[in-house]
């Protein structure tokens, strides 16, 4: 039971703010999707732009969770959740892959494409089930490494549906994320510093 909160409250601190920034860009992008579903050009041009937009917003966030966990526990769960501090910062890697299978999933509805992705669903409750278990010999630490991995092979699993739907490239999508990770380093970069004094 105690491994077990502390990860809950780990994954709890990590999914909030990507699925709250998530729901918010949904309840935006599929009804535009949708409208635009017979517009080939244009929907990979909405597609790029969230996907670019989410990298933005979360990718520096998720250098902060990293870089000031210890803080954040502190100020958010108190002292006595210190335990919480390791797999909160090896989930906050993982911001991006929750949020950005968000924008993924408001394309494959909006196209209709839902049948598509319900092996990629069911590959990843597998996976999720299968990391933990595995993960779990090695304690908290070991179970959050293995959801971070389920979480980024689905996040990998829904772009290469989202770019088969839209005819786009690899090349583009990690375009689409150069901004984000840009400023993820420039923020990140001295709030590490700053931690480590």
């Amino acid at each position: 039971p105690v491994a077990l909160g502390v990860h809950g409250r780990a994954y709890q601190l990590m999914a909030g703010p990507a699925v709250l920034y998530g729901n918010v860009l949904d309840r935006v992008l599929f009804p535009a999707m949708a409208h635009v579903q017979h517009q080939p050009k244009r929907l990979a041009d909405a597609y790029r732009r969230g996907s670019a937009l989410i990298a933005l917003v979360i990718l520096p966030i998720s250098a902060i969770v990293v870089a000031l966990a210890p803080e954040v526990i502190q100020v958010v769960l108190g002292p006595e959740w210190e335990a919480v501090t390791p797999p909160l910062q090896i989930l906050g890697v993982g911001m991006l892959f929750r949020t950005g299978c968000k924008i993924s999933d408001s394309l494959v509805r909006a196209t209709g494409a839902v049948h598509r992705r319900t092996w990629r669903q069911t590959a990843y409750a597998i996976m999720v089930v299968a990391g933990a278990w595995v993960g779990q010999h090695w304690g908290v630490e070991g179970v959050a490494v293995a959801v971070l991995a389920t979480l980024a092979l689905n996040f990998l699993l829904m772009a290469h549906l989202s770019l088969c739907l839209l005819g786009m490239s690899w090349r583009t999508f990690a375009v689409a994320h150069s901004a984000g990770l840009a400023v993820a380093v420039v923020v990140g970069v001295p709030v590490v510093l700053t931690a480590e004094v």
